[in-house]
This record gives structure tokens, sequence and C-alpha cells, in this order.
């Protein structure tokens, strides 16, 4: 019983020491993990600084780029709002000036309207001269008529003077002066037409000229320079006919009376006179038409240009 006790207490006494080692270890393991829960809280406390510190200099950095995203988009809505201003004031001055070439423009097609009607003016000249001519065509007949009759009456003035050069004045001057009445009812011809009569104080036209300076044209014709000239300007005919007038003139100058007021002229005076008369009117009708004519070209040509800058403007008003 002895030994067993012993043994027992042997046992016993192993297992106490035992139990003395392992409350030892677990003081240890206590105390390391006393250890460890306190470098576990300042880790812990370490970390949650640095995330604060991190949250602090974010919330900073986000404050700072909203204050100048602040600040930029003040100062772009003030240099848009400037911006703005002024277009519109130049809009504004634009759409202006558009109006009034707009008016403008609405005037001056309502007064001339040059464009649209250059065609009709063109055909009612073409009209106007083929009128002309028709009225023209019979007087050169007529000429030619009158013209064979002063060659017939050239013809009797010399038979009678080579018959009777010394009693014959009488006779040369009734005959003469029966031409000429002969004349005036067949054309409607002035004194000036039988003789180069010259009146006290104006000179007298020939024939040509005052007979188509006595038409009656049409309101609005116009005729061109060259169609003037033409007029104007003696035919061949015409020429031969004014010789055989100053023939006659000569051959009965020393029968013929001339009329109160008139006096005769040497045929050189009368060429010279004719010459500075057609001369002054050439240079009258050709600067009325040249007048005319830059009068026309400039009202054209303004009215074009304005009117191209009215599309231009309408174009970049509609596409713009």
């Amino acid at each position: 019983i002895n030994q067993d006790l012993k043994r027992q207490n042997a046992v016993l006494q192993a297992a106490q020491d035992d139990l003395g080692q392992l409350r030892t270890q677990l003081m240890e393991a206590h105390a390391e993990m006393e250890n460890i829960k306190a470098i576990a809280t300042v880790s812990e406390n370490t970390k949650q600084e640095a995330i604060d510190e991190v949250k602090r200099q974010w919330q900073e950095e986000v404050a700072s780029l909203q204050a100048i995203m602040k600040e930029t988009v003040r100062d772009y809505e003030l240099q848009y709002h400037h911006r703005m201003e002024q277009e519109r004031a130049q809009w504004n001055q634009y759409r202006e000036n558009v109006e009034r070439e707009i008016a403008e423009l609405r005037r001056r097609l309502s007064e001339g309207q040059e464009e649209e009607n250059l065609e009709n003016e063109m055909k009612k000249a073409q009209e106007d001269a083929e009128k002309l001519r028709s009225v023209v065509m019979p007087m050169e007949k007529e000429i030619a008529a009158l013209k064979e009759k002063l060659m017939e009456a050239e013809e009797k003035i010399k038979e009678a003077q080579s018959t009777d050069s010394l009693g014959t004045s009488g006779s040369l001057q009734s005959k003469a002066l029966g031409y000429n009445n002969k004349a005036k009812s067949a054309g409607n011809l002035d004194e000036s037409d039988f003789g180069p009569l010259v009146g006290a104080d104006s000179v007298s036209e020939n024939y040509d000229t005052a007979s188509l300076g006595s038409l009656q044209m049409p309101s609005g014709f116009m005729l061109t320079k060259d169609q003037e000239k033409a007029i104007k300007a003696m035919t061949p005919e015409q020429e031969e006919t004014a010789s055989l007038l100053s023939s006659v003139t000569q051959g009965v100058e020393s029968a013929y009376v001339s009329p109160s007021g008139y006096r005769l002229v040497s045929e050189t005076e009368w060429n010279l006179l004719q010459k500075e008369v057609s001369a002054h009117r050439d240079i009258y009708w050709g600067l009325c038409m040249e007048c005319d004519l830059e009068t026309s070209n400039q009202d054209m040509h303004s009215t074009r240009t304005t009117s191209s800058r009215l599309v231009l403007m309408l174009c970049q008003l509609r596409y713009g």
C-alpha cells in the first residue's frame, strides 16, 4: 500500500509539475497576447490617423479644385457674356445696314427698274429706228425727184442763157421763182433750200436738217450717237442736190432779189457756216448722249452692286 501511495504521490507530483509548467506557459501566452493586443491597438490607431490624414488632404485638394473650377467658370461666363454683347451689337449694326441697303435698293428698283426694262427699251429703240427709217426713205426719194427737177431747171436756164444772154434776166428770175414755189409745195422746203441765204441775226439750216428737226418723235424715243450722225450726215444725193442748188443760185444771182431780212453769200462762206453749225450740233448731241449713257451706266452698275451685296447678305443670314 505504501508503495502504491508513493507511486501515486510521484505521479501526482509529476502532474503538479506539469500543471505549473502549463500555468507558466499560459501566463506567458496571456502576456504575449496582451502585447499583441497593444501592438494591434497602436497599429489600428496609427492606421486610422493615416486614413484621416489622407482623407483630410483629399478633402483639401477637392475644395481647392472646386474653388479653382468655380473661379474658372465665373471668368468664362464673364468672357462669354461680354463676347455675346459684342456680337449682339455687331449683328444689330449689320441688320440695320442690311435694312438700310434693302430700303435703298427697293427705292431704286421702284424708281428706275433699269435692268428689267433694258431689253424692252432696246426693242423699243429698234422699233423707233424702223419708224424713223420708214420716214427717211420717202424723204430721200423725194430729194432724188427734186434733184431731177433741178437738173431740168438748170438745163432750161442754160438754154435760156445761150439764146439770149442780155434780155433774159427778168425771165430767168420768174422761172427760178416759179421753180422755187414748186419745190416748196412738193417737199415743204424753206427759202434756204434754193440758195445759201443767211438771216441777218441767225443762220438757216439746210433741207435735211430742217425737215428731220420738224418730225414729231414718239415719247421716250432715244437714238444712239451713230444713228444721229447717220441721220444728220448728208447723203450723196443730198450733196448733189446742194451742188445743183448752188449752181442754180449762181445762174440767177444777178437777177434774183433776196427777200427782206436775208442776204446772198458766197458758196465758200455758206459751206463754212454749214460746217460750223453741223460741228456745234454734233458736239451738243454727243455730249448729251454721253452724259445720258454715263448716268445710265452708273445707275445700272450701282444697282447691280447693291443687288449682289444684298443676295450675299441674305445667303449669309440664311446659311450662316
